[in-house]
């Protein structure tokens, strides 16, 4: 997957939408989104115990997890972009969805350690 897929989600997330279902959205935001990108997938990719790389522009291709590209990644976009705005609800909204689906990613039973054998027996 590309970068361009968790923009559009994002732009979609703060209704950059119009009627005619375009994006409306501005060149300084599309200047800046490959960084913001960037560093929303290193912070996603370092929980999901993988090796990234940079994103420079749309076409770049994402190393994280579809799921996490599509289900995390644009609402921390989307929180950026809204704080941006001065929607400051609207960014901590966004910013509280992807905190909530952050903190899920890759938790398995096996990451538990149970030391003092307290499910022995379950």
């Amino acid at each position: 997957m590309t970068a361009q897929e968790p923009y559009d989600i994002a732009l979609i997330l703060i209704d950059e939408v119009d009627e005619d279902g375009e994006f409306t959205d501005d060149a300084a935001r599309e200047k800046r989104a490959p960084y913001l990108i960037d560093a929303l997938q290193r912070e996603i990719a370092k929980a999901e115990g993988i090796e990234t790389s940079d994103i420079t522009s749309f076409t770049d291709v994402l190393v994280i997890s579809d799921d996490s590209a599509k289900r995390i990644l644009p609402y921390g976009l989307a929180a950026e972009f809204a704080l941006s705005d001065g929607l400051k609800e609207f960014a901590a909204r966004y910013q509280n969805t992807y905190d909530q689906r952050f903190k899920q990613i890759g938790v398995t039973i096996e990451d538990f350690n149970d030391d003092q054998n307290v499910m022995k027996g379950f």
